[in-house]
């Protein structure tokens, strides 16, 4: 917790000041990014760092393992309702244009599924999930280094 508290005094002490300006534009104009970044919620994955942007480039939905919940036969999400509630938001409030669905290499996640890992009753909800996403992906031909990495954990 300290590092934190250190980290969050030295950005108001050094870095705010120079943004100041910026953040002050954001705050009465309001965001306008033109892409939705789907990345992994794992602390190494730094979106805006990753493609040189700044506040407001991008809106950004974290999740683990950059999966999204599947929807019913009606086009309903699945549980919880955020990630399908943002997505919306940056569609028809945001107007996004571009979807950038960001996978990487070394996923925790993922490796946790593929080793059946489940540590928890939400996990393993979650990691059932990801396995029938993997197994739609390649019924459905599609071709990724994620899909692969699927593929070879069923079979």
């Amino acid at each position: 917790m300290r590092k934190l508290l250190n980290g969050l005094m030295k950005y108001r002490r050094e870095e705010l000041p120079q943004r100041r300006e910026m953040f002050r534009r954001l705050a009465e104009e309001g965001q306008s990014p033109d892409t939705l970044f789907i990345a992994c919620s794992d602390s190494r994955i730094v979106p805006n760092l990753l493609t040189s942007g700044e506040p407001g480039d991008l809106f950004t939905l974290r999740t683990i393992g950059n999966l999204i919940a599947p929807c019913d036969a009606g086009g309903n999400a699945q549980g919880d309702v955020s990630e399908a509630a943002a997505i919306e938001y940056s569609l028809v409030v945001l107007g996004i244009r571009d979807i950038v669905i960001c996978g990487h290499s070394h996923c925790g996640a993922m490796k946790a599924v593929r080793r059946a890992r489940r540590s928890s009753r939400a996990f393993r909800i979650w990691s059932s999930g990801s396995s029938t996403a993997c197994r739609a992906s390649i019924a459905s031909g599609a071709r990724s280094t994620s899909i692969t990495r699927c593929r070879s954990s069923s079979s």
